[in-house]
């Protein structure tokens, strides 16, 4: 199913920067779109059309990282795509967040620590950033750490999933006693 279609003939060298930056976007909105559906493949070939016309738009380099990184594929990829997003965007905690979450699948904990932690700096009271630090310190087995993020993060947004996220920490850390 195809929502749209540029020209095959399209002379992309005529076309100015404004104009790809709109075409960029157009497909950016459609890979967010298909994916939003499930469409995962669909909104991974928006998104690659959306690079071939703009590849240092922030928000698309950082959107394919993170469906990348949650569809577990080509994590180098995602990796390359999402530290391109924070260099283009050194304060938005949603592309340190992004770049944090694909270290930690990378196993590169300490540098995604480092993302986490500049993240809380710019923005302390979001509880989804507590959740990802908790995330990245259990995947290192630092469970009494991770256990403080997430309680911190219950402070700032209680939910029943993490309150039953923190019940099953404790009952680890209990067990391992």
């Amino acid at each position: 199913q195809r929502l749209v279609a540029l020209p095959a003939n399209l002379d992309v060298a005529s076309i100015d920067a404004s104009e790809k930056e709109e075409i960029a976007s157009l497909y950016l909105f459609l890979g967010d779109a298909y994916y939003a559906e499930k469409a995962v493949d669909k909104a991974f070939e928006m998104y690659e059309k959306a690079l071939f016309y703009d590849d240092k738009l922030p928000s698309l380099l950082n959107n394919y990282a993170y469906g990348l990184a949650q569809e577990g594929k080509n994590l180098q990829k995602a990796e390359d795509l999402a530290a391109r997003a924070v260099s283009l965007l050194p304060e938005s905690v949603n592309c340190m967040d992004t770049y944090a979450y694909v270290l930690m699948l990378r196993k590169n904990y300490t540098l995604a620590e480092v993302y986490i932690r500049r993240a809380l700096e710019v923005e302390p009271q979001k509880a989804s950033l507590h959740d990802r630090f908790a995330e990245i310190l259990q995947a290192q087995e630092k469970y009494h750490e991770a256990l403080e993020q997430l309680e911190r993060a219950e402070e700032i947004e209680p939910t029943v999933e993490r309150s039953q996220m923190i019940q099953a920490l404790k009952d680890k850390i209990r067990q391992m006693r």
